[in-house]
């Protein structure tokens, strides 16, 4: 059943269930303050999410237009919110009744779990109900995770262990360990290694791609381990229960860094941002804390949380770079655009860590057209509508606006001042529409 449905048609894009290949913006939900936090790679704060109907929100995952999803344990339901904050879509089913963890299978369904009775719920891409896995011996479901080759452990916190299935539904084996004591969430590392919190043992417990159990770490800081999510650096971030903080370790175990939760609390599960998609939006200019850094604006506004500007015909546009504290005057700048709003298929990864672009530069074969080149290299990135020396300023000046409804899709490369040498970073977008 769904509530308030929006039409969203999402394709799959990345690589699941393993790491991905980027991620951005970090996403706890807080379990005790109705609202999910979003925070920059090294903890900082940007914002808190909620919306009506969030009620002990636990399970969190990003979709591949790079919206949140989150299950409200409380309230008995599933919701989906864009970038802005907004809600897209509430779902509610009659056997979501206790909802927990959330994941995505590689063949693009959504899996849910409920805790009390136990059971694990799925869905289609466009969150059509389509079957209810029972078993006697479920009882406590925390969490879903898949493997590579469709597979999926749910954690049995009641029975204090792990229930493993086959991509059928069929129940295949049982993993056991002492350590395991009210087992929370699974990860897993781009070697297939499996990472398990465990709320009431306060350690995580490593296995193998087979499960055959090799350590346990964390002893001694993890106070009640919940959340677990891994970047594509192999790090694993873990939210604590009982104490408001995160802890970062690495797969050998050893604690690289924590940072408190502020803005939640009695934080739970926890994603990463990684939509190739929303990334592509935000570029890859970064602050020092690995925030996004949204320097290019149209008439001063970087838009809503996926760039979009809207205009009228004939209205004066005028382009620019923001003033960022910390940058020199003049930055190297190559403006592309194009007539066309920006699609998930069209994001294209750049090469020498450029970022992804919302959309094909020409350099990376696509049929853009090249607006401003005020960094050189002309025969490679191109030879701008209007070559400048241009600083922080204004990149492009059209007083006489676009003459008619269309829809432009810009975005940027700029030279990353912070780097040893010429290096040229994504842009965030921005979609103008005239009307």
């Amino acid at each position: 059943m769904l509530l308030a449905a929006a039409s969203l048609c999402l394709l799959p894009v990345g690589d699941l269930p393993l790491p991905p290949s980027q991620t951005g913006l970090l996403y706890v939900s807080g379990f005790s303050t109705n609202n999910v936090g979003e925070y920059a790679p090294d903890g900082t704060l940007l914002r808190t999410i909620s919306v009506p109907g969030m009620q002990q929100p636990r399970g969190v995952a990003v979709d591949d237009a790079g919206n949140l999803v989150v299950v409200s344990q409380a309230s008995d339901r599933i919701q989906v919110i864009d970038l802005n904050g907004d809600l897209l879509q509430e779902v509610v089913h009659p056997d979501l009744t206790n909802g927990t963890g959330i994941a995505r299978s590689a063949d693009w369904r959504w899996y849910v779990g409920n805790f009390s009775p136990g059971r694990i719920l799925v869905f289609d891409v466009l969150w059509s109900h389509q079957a209810t896995i029972t078993d006697a011996n479920l009882n406590g479901v925390n969490c879903v995770s898949f493997d590579p080759d469709g597979s999926f452990t749910v954690t049995d916190a009641v029975n204090q262990r792990l229930m493993r299935f086959d991509a059928q539904h069929n129940l295949i084996g049982f993993t056991d360990h002492v350590s395991l004591f009210s087992p929370m969430s699974i990860a897993m590392d781009s070697h297939g290694d499996h990472y398990v919190s465990n709320g009431s043992s306060g350690v995580v417990t490593k296995f193998d791609a087979s499960w055959n159990f090799l350590m346990t770490f964390g002893g001694g800081t993890l106070a009640a381990p919940q959340g677990i999510g891994i970047d594509e650096h192999d790090v694993l971030t873990i939210s604590n229960f009982s104490s408001s903080t995160v802890h970062r370790y690495d797969v050998q175990g050893n604690l690289l860094g924590s940072f408190p939760l502020v803005g939640v609390a009695v934080g739970r599960n926890l994603a990463w941002q990684t939509s190739p998609f929303a990334l592509a939006s935000q570029g890859a200019s970064a602050d020092a804390s690995g925030a996004p850094l949204r320097v290019l604006r149209a008439n001063g506004s970087s838009g809503d949380a996926l760039g979009h500007i809207i205009l009228g015909a004939g209205a004066p546009l005028q382009l620019s770079l923001a003033n960022v504290q910390g940058w020199p005057s003049q930055v190297g700048t190559v403006l592309y655009g194009q007539f066309t709003s920006p699609t998930l298929g069209s994001v294209t990864t750049l090469p020498n860590g450029m970022g992804l672009f919302s959309f094909a530069p020409p350099f990376a074969g696509g049929s853009s057209a090249v607006l401003v080149n005020s960094h050189g290299r002309e025969g490679i990135l191109g030879a701008g509508l209007r070559s400048q020396a241009t600083g922080l300023s204004a990149l492009l000046d059209i007083p006489g606006g676009l003459p008619a409804s269309m829809t432009l899709t810009i975005q940027a490369l700029v030279e990353d001042p912070n780097a040893s040498s010429s290096v040229l970073r994504a842009s965030n977008a921005l979609v103008i529409q005239v009307q």
